[in-house]
């Protein structure tokens, strides 16, 4: 009887750390849980901000490629331009040359 007392004991003492460790173990599976949430939660933040991101260099090389096209645009106008100096230019220097032949035959 005794020693039945003593083994029940033994079992209640036994119980007892099962349920602690149950306990423990379903503090830390929440603890889990809950990080795994947040995780989930930074996850998500970050993925939806890398997408603004890929719009906005999108937007960027868009812009990049417009810049790109009117720079070249102007270049082409500009060579325009200056051939037209030149032919004007050109042009002024025939012109001095033409009055200066027809004042040399007025003489």
């Amino acid at each position: 009887s005794k020693s039945l007392e003593e083994q029940q004991g033994r079992s209640q003492v036994l119980i007892q750390r099962l349920q602690e460790d149950l306990e423990s173990s379903r503090a830390e599976a929440e603890q889990e849980r809950s990080s795994l949430r947040e995780v989930a939660s930074a996850k998500s933040s970050l993925q939806q901000r890398m997408g603004e991101l890929e719009q906005e260099v999108a937007l960027r090389k868009s812009h990049e490629e417009s810049l790109q096209q009117r720079l070249a645009l102007m270049e082409g106008e500009m060579k325009l331009v200056h051939q037209k100096c030149q032919a004007a230019h050109a042009a002024e220097e025939e012109a001095k040359h033409v009055v200066g032949d027809v004042e040399s035959l007025r003489l």
